[in-house]
Parts: structure tokens; sequence; C-alpha cells
């Protein structure tokens, strides 16, 4: 389900109250909450004074109202609301109205920048499976120092070489004890 979100810093929260339907045949239990939504700097925290942004959200039934007692003055929540319009005729004027409700549903506090809460590990039934042993020939890192393959050392002193080098009729370095020396290769042509 889609809905909508607002993130703001909480101002004031009202006592529960009740409130009668128009012909009175039932009563419904409302709580508002008072958010302050002004842009503030990225950096500074500083609030844009010049647009000045204040909302307020009114939750109305038990189990939105039970999410309000969630928040505090002073504490900075989400919001999770939907949007709700309908129509209708003015019948002084004969004109047609539109209305839109906000219908707040959920709180969540949200912490203050730079702290986080410890996170517990889910408790599970489930008894955690053994893992398999890591077999020695995986000793643990630094544990072993590297040792070079055998044709490494050999690379690392590289053959003298005559100057100025053989070549061959066409001009190209011929290096001794390889199979082009001999004339036999494992090449097809």
């Amino acid at each position: 389900m889609a809905f909508n979100q607002v993130t703001g810093i909480v101002t004031w929260i009202s006592d529960p109250y009740q409130v009668s339907s128009a012909d009175g045949s039932k009563t419904y239990i409302k709580r508002n909450i008072y958010l302050d939504v002004t842009r503030r700097d990225a950096y500074t925290g500083i609030r844009d004074d010049a647009h000045e942004n204040m909302l307020m959200l009114e939750f109305m039934g038990e189990k939105p109202v039970a999410e309000v007692a969630k928040a505090q003055v002073g504490q900075v929540i989400t919001v999770s609301f939907d949007l709700k319009g309908r129509t209708w005729t003015d019948a002084a004027s004969q004109q047609q109205r539109y209305g839109i409700n906000v219908n707040p549903f959920r709180v969540e506090v949200r912490q203050p920048f730079g702290t986080r809460q410890p996170q517990q590990q889910p408790q599970s039934s489930v008894q955690p499976q053994a893992t398999a042993p890591v077999p020695a020939a995986y000793p643990p890192q630094g544990a072993v120092q590297p040792q070079p393959y055998p044709n490494q050392a050999q690379a690392a002193a590289p053959a003298q070489q005559p100057f100025p080098p053989v070549v061959n009729s066409q001009g190209v370095p011929v290096q001794s004890g390889t199979p082009q020396d001999s004339g036999q290769d494992d090449l097809p042509f």
C-alpha cells in the first residue's frame, strides 16, 4: 500500500478528546500532534524562519491515537498518513465543494544524528548449525608467510645473455635452449 510520510520536530501534543458524529449516534477519540517541518540548513541545522512550515496532524480512532503515545515534545518523528478526498454540494450556494482529509496512522520516532541504539539479536528457537571445520590446508591469515613457487625463484634470476644477442636469418634474437633453435616446435604451421 502506498502512503505518504512527513518528518518533523514535535512542538506540542494535545490530550485525547472525544467528538460526536453529526447525528450524535457515535463518539470518536482524537488527538493532535503539531510538527515543525520547516526546512533547515543541511550543514548547520539553522531553521529557515522566512518559510515557516508548521503542521497539525489529527489522529482519530483508538489505534491511531495509541500511536501518538510513542512521541514526546522535542523528538524528531516520521508520521505516515493517507489522503482522502470527497465532493459535496454546498446547500447555501449550490456550488460543488471539495474536501481533503489527512488521516495519519503511524508514528516512528527517529534517533538524533550521530546516535545509535544497540541492535538486539532476534530470539530464535532454532539452534544454530555447527559449521564445518576449516581444513588445515587453509591456515588463518598471517599465520604462515607465503612461499614463492619454484618457477618464481627461477624467474627472479634471469639467465645471462650475450651482447650483442645472436639473431636468426630474419634478424630476430634467438635464445639458446628453446625449440626455435632446433627447428622443432609444437606449432602446426
